[in-house]
């Protein structure tokens, strides 16, 4: 019973680094569109799932 409970516990602990490595590609990138006079500026975002944008008047 000792030597399975040890076994998850290493298996658990090497997956860590992935799933940390998974969060942060999936955080996304944040982008500003801020709203001017003739329009919007950036005219155009090119944007991933995951990142957000905020609209600033």
């Amino acid at each position: 019973m000792k030597k399975i409970a040890i076994t998850t516990l290493l298996a658990t602990a090497a997956l860590i680094p992935a799933v940390d490595a998974v969060a942060q590609a999936n955080s996304g990138t944040a982008h500003e569109m801020r709203m001017q006079r003739t329009g919007y500026f950036p005219k155009v975002i090119h944007i991933q799932p995951g990142d957000t944008i905020q609209f600033i008047n």
